[in-house]
């Protein structure tokens, strides 16, 4: 590899450019970036229409019009909570958060954003 990639595809691309003095803080700072993108809106289900759905901190409720097939509106609504998603770009690469941690980045909470 010559120079810093357009994207970090490997770990193996991580551990190289963290053995170059030149790219350490920018490459710790891409991976800080992919750590806190973890957080997300998971998806929990699908709300029955009796169901008003939780809207306290860390929950939201997205409702969805659309046409169905005869040309009607169609409404549902969705619950969705604020988390940690399962997989993500770190783990696509093969490192775990405590190989992030150790090597310089922060594991740090992501609280949910206020506007959903």
């Amino acid at each position: 590899m010559i120079g810093y990639p357009k994207t970090l595809a490997t770990k193996a691309d991580v551990t190289n450019l963290l053995a170059v003095d030149a790219y350490k803080t920018r490459v710790l700072a891409d991976l800080q970036t992919l750590l806190d993108e973890r957080y997300v809106w998971l998806l929990k289900g699908k709300l029955a229409d009796e169901d008003a759905g939780d809207t306290s901190t860390g929950h939201k409720v997205v409702t969805v019009t659309a046409k169905n097939v005869a040309g009607e509106d169609v409404t549902e609504r969705y619950q969705y909570a604020w988390g940690l998603q399962d997989a993500n770009a770190l783990t696509r690469m093969g490192i775990t958060v405590a190989e992030a941690v150790a090597w310089g980045c922060e594991d740090k909470v992501i609280e949910a954003p206020t506007n959903g």
